[in-house]
């Protein structure tokens, strides 16, 4: 099962967060993927992670997973949000990239069968993002560094 992170850049803790209908998550102030595969680039920053989850794992600490929020009708490697939730993230990657003082936003995935890891060094907007994501041109196992540009 994939695993969805997004870390607000320079962010101090607590974060204020509203709930979202369509998928759980859980933010804390120490920098630790629930997976290593990005693990190495991320104890370089500051900030507050978030993890997602599927809604029934709200309750749950320890190991989410983001399954039912991916729509997998597309190729292996391609991650695209389920079109009802895909808003709420948006909403929640406007937010986290609000708390960073300067508007960087980290998104990674890691799923075990999304093929090779790849970071994306250049910044994109949020808009950017949104298009590829909107174009399937988003893969898993991949770190994505997002700047508010518009």
């Amino acid at each position: 099962m994939p695993t969805i992170e997004m870390i607000s850049i320079g962010a101090s803790w607590p974060l204020q967060l509203p709930s979202y209908s369509g998928f759980a998550y859980q933010s804390e102030r120490e920098i630790v993927s629930h997976r290593s595969l990005f693990q190495s680039i991320l104890d370089e920053l500051e900030g507050v992670i978030v993890h997602l989850a599927n809604k029934n794992l709200e309750k749950h600490r320890g190991f989410w997973f983001t399954g039912r929020l991916m729509d997998w009708e597309q190729e292996d490697n391609v991650m695209r949000f389920k079109q009802d939730v895909l808003p709420q993230v948006v909403s929640l990657m406007h937010q986290l990239i609000q708390y960073s003082p300067t508007s960087d936003l980290i998104f990674l995935t890691d799923y075990q069968f999304g093929g090779q890891r790849q970071v994306i060094e250049s910044l994109m907007s949020a808009s950017e993002f949104l298009r590829l994501h909107d174009e399937n041109q988003l893969n898993f196992n991949t770190l994505y560094r997002i700047q508010n540009l518009n």
